[in-house]
């Protein structure tokens, strides 16, 4: 099936925070937040540094939020 292009979804780190904070901390991972995208784990590296970086970013942005309200 050369030729054949597979359309390719577009995340941003405002999508990756959405759908962690959605999972919540406990469950937080890569394979979660990739499937909940719709993406591979390989598409999220381009954006956090593994899971440490998802767990900063996510709960970064949790406490960011918290203090905020």
């Amino acid at each position: 099936m050369a030729g054949v292009r597979r359309r390719v979804r577009k995340i941003d780190m405002e999508d990756i925070i959405r759908v962690g904070r959605a999972i919540g901390l406990r469950q937080l991972s890569l394979n979660a937040v990739a499937a909940e995208l719709g993406v591979s784990t390989t598409a999220l590296y381009r954006h956090v540094d593994g899971r440490w970086g998802l767990e900063l970013v996510v709960g970064g942005e949790s406490a960011r939020r918290s203090r905020s309200a």
